[in-house]
């Protein structure tokens, strides 16, 4: 059993995606549910969420955009 089957599992969802860090998360989660669309944020979270990446990078990244 991989981890995906094992977090689909628990949470009881059919399907699960695991990564690696949080700049990942965000932009798949960015990708999917907010693409050509508008985000807001916290001006807390502008500052680097680990190694080079920052929000408005991943934001562009994932096609979604601030207001």
């Amino acid at each position: 059993m991989v981890v995906r089957d094992c977090c689909a599992e628990i949470t009881g969802a059919e399907d699960a995606m695991v990564v690696n860090n949080n700049a990942g998360a965000v932009l798949i989660s960015l990708e999917t549910i907010a693409r050509n669309r508008k985000v807001i944020v916290s001006r807390v979270i502008w500052v680097e969420i680990g190694g080079s990446f920052r929000i408005p990078d991943v934001m562009a990244k994932s096609g979604a955009h601030s207001p």
